[in-house]
């Protein structure tokens, strides 16, 4: 039942997601290829491909693709399918956990199954994508990309689904670049599948950010990351196994020296944040910026504040103009030489010394639902969700008859941390609350007495409101339903109704 089960909606700021960096990640041992079924060495006509397929729940494209295509654009099918490598190698490794209950990662029993589902088809899909982007170097006569090992900087399942919704992020900005190289090189034929590729990852998107209690949808337009150089940068810092990648095997796009966050528990509000990077040279501090690089518009470029130095390692703080910007999503930031301004991602990138430092802000509204019955196991607790630690917290539900439900949640978001600001009800059926004898005996007396929302107001001194009232019900049925339903609502609340 719906009254048995309480939503709660928390509206206070929400911590920002940061990807570890290389200095901050735990050790552990690297994955390694191939797969079971030999993923990624197989051919096309290899029985393996064909599971996969039906795996993932469709087919790799039957229609030639060109032979013909400029280097600029093997270039960006390379990081492609280098991507995609690294994704098979993530979602094959939480998929192992997941089903196998690897410490930190199963989720509660009932919903267990459904995350299970999606990452096997998840993971299939970019099997497909691996497979797919070699091919089309294959087919122009270039050499396949080959997986290295690699490393996860999560350990936890709330930690693997803010990195994949961070690394998907920045996965679809690189495709947006990919677009926009293949339309200018005159590869237009691949339009259409990138854009295809870039829907299906919106769409697992969105199913992380749900599980995660965030809304589904994080901005209106996503993050243009403008050069391949930070996706580069970010799967040779932060996932590859130092020294595993194929000896000869050049993915054409640089790497940056890296660019630490060093500040904790970042909240989505204006704020300063402090970070680092290390260098054998050390550059002119005094002739760069800090460029952040979000949505589709031009990147904002910030100074950098109370620079240290200590050996090869700076250390300098600089403003997150969160509120003015808007600055939601993915955040892409990178040390500059010079001062801008910058018209577009791609003027800072070419301007970029160290990076990327990626952020991912989540929306100021966030929800989750209390549980019938507390777990010891998987995630554990009483909520299922985000976390009301901290929070501003409206709760809704659907009907109030006597306000234990309501008394209970009170009790239980000040257990989780949270404080409770108002409820909302779907019904209000503004009705006096039950006395004892019309609860234990079932005897009906006529005492004025407040409804259970009154009674909660008064108790707890948080406002309440409903979408609908009783008498809204019976207005609507006096022009529209069944004159005796419209009776039988009018005679219950003269029976029943509240003195307030």
């Amino acid at each position: 039942m719906w009254s048995s089960i309480v939503l709660l909606l928390a509206l206070a700021s929400q911590l920002i997601s940061v990807v570890a960096t290389p200095a901050q990640r735990p050790a552990q041992q690297p994955f390694k290829y191939p797969l079971s079924n030999g993923f990624p060495n197989l051919g096309p006509t290899d029985p393996a491909v064909a599971q996969i397929q039906q795996q993932a729940h469709g087919t790799l494209p039957n229609r030639a693709s060109a032979l013909d295509i400029s280097s600029q654009s093997a270039l960006v099918w390379e990081l492609i399918a280098f991507n995609a490598l690294f994704e098979v190698a993530f979602f094959t490794s939480l998929l192992n956990n997941l089903t196998h209950n690897g410490p930190g990662l199963v989720p509660d029993a009932a919903e267990r199954q459904t995350v299970i589902d999606t990452i096997t088809v998840i993971q299939a899909q970019e099997e497909l994508n691996v497979l797919g982007a070699n091919a089309i170097l294959g087919g122009a006569e270039r050499p396949p990309v080959q997986p290295c090992e690699y490393i996860f900087p999560s350990s936890t399942l709330y930690e693997a689904l803010a990195f994949a919704i961070t690394l998907t992020d920045l996965t679809i900005g690189t495709l947006q670049f990919a677009s926009s190289t293949f339309g200018t090189e005159g590869d237009v034929q691949f339009l259409p599948l990138i854009g295809a590729i870039i829907g299906q990852k919106g769409e697992r998107n969105g199913f992380f950010r749900e599980r995660l209690g965030k809304l589904p949808t994080a901005l209106p337009l996503l993050t243009e990351i403008g050069d391949p150089i930070f996706t580069r940068s970010f799967l040779q810092q932060t996932v590859t196994y130092p020294g595993s990648c194929p000896s000869g095997q050049q993915v054409g796009f640089p790497v940056l020296p890296s660019l630490t966050i060093l500040t904790k528990n970042i909240q989505s509000t204006t704020k300063t944040i402090q970070y680092s990077f290390t260098n054998g040279t050390l550059p002119d501090t005094t002739n760069l910026s800090l460029a952040y690089i979000n949505q589709l518009n031009h990147p904002i470029v910030v100074p950098l504040q109370g620079v240290g130095v200590s050996k090869n390692t700076v250390t300098f703080t600089a403003d997150f103009p969160w509120a003015q910007n808007l600055l939601n999503g993915l955040i892409v930031a990178t040390v500059v030489a010079g001062h801008g301004p910058f018209d577009a991602p791609g003027d800072a990138a070419a301007a970029a010394l160290f990076g990327p430092g990626l952020i991912e802000t989540w929306s100021p509204v966030s929800y989750s639902f209390n549980r019938k019955e507390v777990k010891d196991h998987g995630e554990g607790g009483a909520i299922v969700g985000a976390s009301l630690r901290g929070k501003n917290v409206l709760v809704i539900d659907d009907v109030v008859t006597a306000g234990t439900a309501m008394r209970e949640t009170m009790e239980l978001v000040a257990r989780e941390g949270g404080e409770v600001v108002g409820f909302v009800v779907a019904l209000d059926r503004k009705e006096r609350r039950p006395s004892t004898g019309e609860k234990e005996e079932g005897v009906i007396d006529e005492e004025p007495r407040s409804s259970a929302l009154g009674q909660i107001r008064k108790e707890f001194g948080v406002p309440s409101a409903s979408i609908i009232t009783l008498d809204d019900l019976i207005n609507v049925l006096k022009t529209k339903g069944e004159k005796n339903d419209r009776e039988r609502l009018e005679d219950y609340r003269r029976k029943y109704l509240a003195s307030d």
